[in-house]
């Protein structure tokens, strides 16, 4: 057996490994938005180490080795982006793809349209390689920008989480794969295929050594440490809202409450998200409610009239507070206040 076929053995096996779990991601029970997305990123690094072989057959110019190049271009167009989205996923809560983020994908859409002739004479002969992996390189950059800026958030919780020890080692993995086209654009060596291979085994490995986080069965908990140190941010977070009653002004903000705190903005916005699972908007009008509901079920403020109540409790808009109100008590305010005046007379 000679070399050039344990190079093909050992890239065909990466292939359906990548292939096998990209169909397992996707189609896996209670799949969430993030092993989707995960799920196509191993679909097209599949779909270019494909390529890879195709061009090395000698099949570039058959109508197979036509369709693998459009796909794969535009595949690896794509992976950026998809590493973006599977970042953010991850690390904001709640995530859902919308149709905005479909721009992020335009290039792709713009190259699979272009004929090849056009992409032939032009394209490739005037720096689009290059185009193509700065394109690449410029969404690793903001995504590892995105990680950064999440892991100074949690520093105060825990210095290191599970998730963001897998994020770079994904980014690593595609890292890898980035330098390998980049460094071998010249020639397509079954050399470059195997190296190729070795960066998705990487993926594998990595993948099913973070198998649970991934499944969601390890949740984003800090340390013995970090829990304390969460506690302590806890409780200066109900004392300033109990004994300041900062909500109560209707102009009061994220950065207002982290300086008033003493904390970063994004530690605020973490210890919002993940313990009392509510972004600032809805911590502080479940504030606003409660003030207001004390007082409509106290006949000290029966002659109050509920819209004063609303600005008195920091609502700047009486459809805000109303919606608000409703989905908190699943009344409305009139109803409310009826609802414990009857309670109350019955006494």
């Amino acid at each position: 057996m000679n070399q050039n076929m344990l190079i093909h053995i050992f890239c065909a096996a990466g292939l359906l490994n990548s292939l096998f779990l990209s169909v397992y991601l996707f189609y896996r029970r209670q799949s969430k938005i993030s092993n989707r997305i995960l799920s196509v990123i191993f679909f097209v690094l599949a779909i270019k180490l494909w390529y890879l072989f195709v061009h090395y057959l000698g099949l570039r110019k058959t109508l197979m080795g036509f369709i693998f190049v459009k796909f794969s271009v535009t595949g690896y167009l794509a992976i950026g982006p998809l590493f973006l989205l599977y970042v953010q996923s991850l690390l904001k809560k709640p995530f859902s793809f919308r149709t905005v983020h479909l721009a992020h994908f335009i290039p792709s859409f713009v190259y699979l349209i272009i004929p090849e002739r056009f992409l032939d004479d032009y394209f490739w002969n005037y720096g689009g390689f290059i185009i193509i992996q700065l394109y690449f390189f410029v969404y690793l950059l903001i995504s590892v920008y995105q990680i950064r800026l999440f892991y100074k958030s949690i520093q105060m919780v825990r210095p290191g989480y599970t998730i963001i020890k897998w994020l770079l080692c994904l980014f690593t993995g595609i890292f890898i794969i980035w330098s390998s086209v980049f460094f071998k654009r010249l020639n397509y060596f079954p050399e470059l295929a195997a190296f190729f291979s070795f960066a998705l085994y990487i993926l594998l490995f990595v993948f099913f050594s973070n198998i649970n986080m991934i499944n969601g069965s390890k949740k984003l908990l800090p340390i013995s440490e970090g829990q304390n140190a969460a506690s302590d941010a806890i409780i200066r977070i109900n004392d300033l809202m109990s004994h300041n009653r900062p909500y109560l002004d209707c102009e009061f903000s994220l950065s207002a409450m982290s300086e008033q705190l003493g904390m970063s903005v994004h530690t605020v916005s973490y210890i919002l998200n993940n313990y009392y699972k509510m972004n600032f908007r809805e911590f502080i009008n479940s504030y606003r409610i409660n003030d207001i509901k004390a007082k409509l079920a106290d006949r000290q403020f029966d002659g109050e009239n509920i819209q004063s109540l609303a600005f008195e409790a920091g609502f700047n808009s009486l459809s805000v507070f109303n919606t608000e109100f409703k989905k908190a008590t699943k009344k409305t305010p009139t109803a409310y206040r009826s609802f414990y005046q009857e309670m109350l007379s019955d006494l």
